[in-house]
């Protein structure tokens, strides 16, 4: 009596799994900028502005301040119309930005408030809500086994709805790797889906620290008989 080749089933399942974790770092980002009539005093001010930004900022970094830097003094003109096509005055423009990252959540509403009103130009763009590296890397670390071990569960109730037992895993991809028929892996589709987004939405410029959200999609193939 010959023996029956036993049934194995192929599962392949998307896991996926997100941590929360509290913003560590506030990165704000602006422009101190002028406009004149004379492209030289523009200029003038944006450079006093950029200065005594510079000076704020250095005197902070014993509480807060991890890193800034500004970026390279822009100028441009203007040439405004009136309603009826009659040239006006030339205005000068002059724009130099600026980047600062605070490690402690509350000091860039508290700089900020020191900053804005002085008169002195200062435009914010945005405030970024991020991790300090060593914790967006424990995370990803931990997002990657989470989205493992619910491929693992899915795959798993598949084969209980079927009757099936003995699941073992063959192959494991970042999302959109595994997709096509066979023993292979597919090429194409997103190398790597970490998200890293602030949860908390508003207008205008976010000084609460948000919610960061770390995300992670894999694929995985596993078979069952």
């Amino acid at each position: 009596m010959s023996d029956q080749p036993a049934t194995q089933v192929e599962l392949v399942v998307r896991g996926a799994a997100t941590r929360r974790h509290p913003a560590e770092v506030g990165t704000v980002t602006g422009a101190v900028e002028a406009a004149d009539a004379d492209p030289r005093t523009a200029i003038d001010r944006v450079r006093v502005g950029i200065g005594a930004l510079a000076d704020s900022l250095a005197d902070q970094q014993a509480s807060g301040v991890v890193r800034w830097s500004t970026g390279e003094l822009r100028t441009w003109v203007e040439q405004p119309w009136s309603a009826d096509g009659t040239p006006q005055a030339v205005v000068h423009h002059a724009s130099c930005g600026f980047s600062a990252a605070f490690e402690v959540t509350d000091a860039p509403g508290v700089w900020l408030g020191e900053r804005l009103g002085h008169g002195d130009g200062l435009v914010v763009h945005q405030v970024a809500w991020e991790l300090a590296p060593a914790t967006r890397s424990e995370l990803e670390h931990a997002v990657r086994r989470d989205a493992v071990q619910d491929a693992a569960s899915r795959a798993q109730d598949y084969a209980d709805a079927l009757g099936l037992e003995s699941v073992r895993p063959v192959a494991v991809a970042d999302a959109g790797l595994l997709h096509g028929a066979g023993t292979g892996g597919g090429a194409g589709g997103d190398q790597a889906m970490f998200r890293l987004a602030a949860s908390a939405d508003g207008a205008g410029v976010p000084l609460d620290p948000a919610q960061v959200e770390i995300s992670c999609s894999i694929d995985a193939r596993f078979v069952a008989g």
